[in-house]
């Protein structure tokens, strides 16, 4: 028997004011299915719900086309009705990195994407970030990546959603601990890795559930669909 995705992590919980989720994978596509699970969720609320704040996607991973594209052809989802009404904003630095590049230096610089994305901030608004290793990728050092999340932290009634790439320790050991902190002071820690047994035609990987707060651990495998994420207690397929 299956389980629902959106029951093994409480999805209604996941989206309170002050909430923090992070999600990690050994390969960052390999966790990309959750993210567009998590907007189909909260789109769905932000079309019935006048009162809460907008949905704020920060993109490093993948452009806004994208998951525009998928939230049309899996959920039937149109994002574009969602941003004209501003219930949707979006940061894309996939499609516009020129913009946040120094002009003396070439570096990014994350002061200039700080200043742009916090003017899309309101109050309880939900902000996704798709992959906040691109940042360690591009130079940035870990403590100012590491900043840059715990200002967030401090943005009153925030829902924070970070998704990262885990890197191997030996490749970036300053910025492997600087994650490591940050999952620490996560709520709610999801971990999708490769199976360690190899390939199966049955079971595309493994999910480890953290609820930081009640101390429990749950562990799925998971098979992705188009439509929908199919989870199964280790052992029963």
């Amino acid at each position: 028997m299956s389980i629902d995705l959106g029951l093994a992590i409480d999805m209604q919980s996941v989206f309170s004011s002050g909430k923090f989720l992070a999600i990690t994978s050994d390969e960052v596509n390999n966790s990309s299915f959750i993210l567009h699970t998590l907007i189909q969720h909260k789109s769905k609320t932000l079309r019935s719900d006048v009162s809460g704040g907008p949905l704020v996607l920060l993109l490093m991973n993948q452009s806004y086309s994208h998951y525009s594209f998928v939230a049309a052809k899996s959920f039937g989802l149109n994002l574009k009705t969602l941003r004209d009404a501003g219930k949707l904003r979006v940061v894309d630095v996939v499609k516009n990195v020129d913009q946040y590049l120094d002009k003396s230096s070439e570096e990014f610089d994350l002061k200039s994407l700080e200043e742009n994305f916090m003017n899309q901030m309101t109050s309880f608004c939900t902000l996704i970030i798709d992959d906040l290793s691109v940042l360690s990728c591009l130079g940035l050092p870990a403590k100012e990546i590491y900043k840059f999340v715990l200002k967030l932290r401090c943005l009153p009634d925030l829902c924070l959603v970070i998704q990262s790439s885990k890197p191997l320790e030996e490749d970036c050991m300053e910025w492997s601990r600087a994650l490591d902190c940050l999952i620490s002071s996560s709520d709610l820690y999801l971990c999708f890795q490769r199976l360690e047994t190899g390939f199966s035609d049955r079971v595309d990987g493994s999910l480890d559930v953290h609820d930081l707060q009640t101390y429990s651990s749950k562990t799925y495998h998971y098979k992705t669909a188009e439509r929908n994420t199919k989870l199964f207690v280790p052992g029963f397929i």
